[in-house]
């Protein structure tokens, strides 16, 4: 019996500390991710607007190219405008992509890899964010898994109830026994 009061023991001091450990990383900090340039998010909302325009006046842009030609023209100026506010590299691929269009548009021979290509390059140009993320406030910033703090409580309870009821109930040896 003595045996296997140690066992259990032994068992709930390991749970009592899988608790503790589990208590100690529930509010870890954490990293923010960064919030998107302005230009991407303008970027962005250029976009869907173009595409909505797009779907909306199809049959009229088939039917009449220079009204076509005209919104891709205006669609051209506001992306210029949008991403005037990004770096050199930006600007300069955004230039790229307006004459790309343009100039497909007017010939009307959409070569549409080479503006997925130059749209893809300009999106990676506007998007990616600068610098390390923001991070938390840490360990006492908040709780961040309340199942974590259930848990690792209710195991490091157990673990110390355990305890102590095995301590009580042991034998004692003692000096007046003889």
């Amino acid at each position: 019996m003595r045996r296997t009061g140690h066992t259990l023991t032994v068992g709930f001091l390991v749970l009592a500390g899988a608790g503790v450990f589990t208590l100690s990383g529930t509010g870890i900090a954490q990293a923010k991710p960064a919030a998107l340039p302005a230009a991407c998010t303008g970027l962005l909302a250029l976009e869907k607007s173009f595409v909505a325009t797009l779907n909306t006046n199809k049959k009229k842009y088939e039917a009449d190219p220079a009204e076509y030609i005209a919104a891709v023209d205006n669609y051209g100026k506001q992306l210029l405008k949008v991403t005037s506010s990004g770096s050199p590299a930006l600007q300069s691929a955004a230039k790229t992509y307006v004459t790309d269009y343009e100039a497909m548009v007017v010939a009307s021979s959409i070569n549409a890899s080479r503006l997925s290509a130059d749209s893809s390059r300009m999106a990676v140009l506007a998007c990616v964010p600068k610098g390390a993320p923001r991070t938390g406030g840490g360990s006492t910033a908040g709780l961040q898994a309340s199942a974590l703090v259930g848990t690792g409580g209710a195991a490091t309870l157990a673990g110390v109830v355990v305890i102590g009821l095995s301590l009580r109930h042991r034998t004692r040896n003692s000096a007046d026994k003889g």
